[in-house]
């Protein structure tokens, strides 16, 4: 009797560590969620205010162009334009690498929360050695069902142990 106490005992604890470790982990995925959710926005407005400020070099540009009939270097306006275009694709493509970050997060963070605490007992292998024990054995009712080994029977398992 002593033995499945202690054995409850120590499945009672371990459960109850497994619990604690999920709730860590989920802190931690939580924490990691909106750190990048925070990252995300900050940088899509430094994107917006950058293809703004774009938009207004360019729209400033073709308006002194065709209104002032000022002959410009076109080369040079090429160059920086390009350049911007550049800084804009980097920008998106850190973007884009955060948003799959954040994705993955999202998607372990759910995964972590469907993942159940604690693991079931079948009902019928518990069924079904209850019944076990109690025909015990045909030829000799008092005869235990295996052998002794480190002081458990050799064909149980930790709940057959009383």
């Amino acid at each position: 009797m002593e033995i499945c106490t202690r054995a409850i005992s120590f499945w009672t604890y371990q459960t109850s560590q497994e619990a604690k470790y999920q709730e860590m982990t989920q802190k931690a995925l939580e924490d990691k969620l909106s750190l990048y959710g925070k990252q995300q926005h900050r940088m899509t407005r430094e994107v917006n205010v950058e293809l703004t400020s774009l938009r207004d070099t360019v729209s400033g540009i073709v308006h002194d162009h065709f209104l002032l009939d000022v002959p410009k270097d076109v080369d040079g306006l090429q160059k920086d334009i390009e350049q911007e275009k550049r800084k804009v694709a980097d920008m998106s493509e850190q973007l884009e690498e955060k948003t799959r970050q954040l994705s993955k997060l999202r998607t372990m963070y759910e995964r972590q929360k469907r993942r159940p605490l604690y693991t079931e007992v079948p009902q019928q292998t518990l069924q079904q050695h209850l019944r076990d024990v109690s025909l015990g054995s045909e030829t000799d009712p008092y005869r235990p069902c295996g052998t002794i080994v480190c002081g458990f029977w050799s064909n149980t398992r930790y709940w057959d142990v009383y």
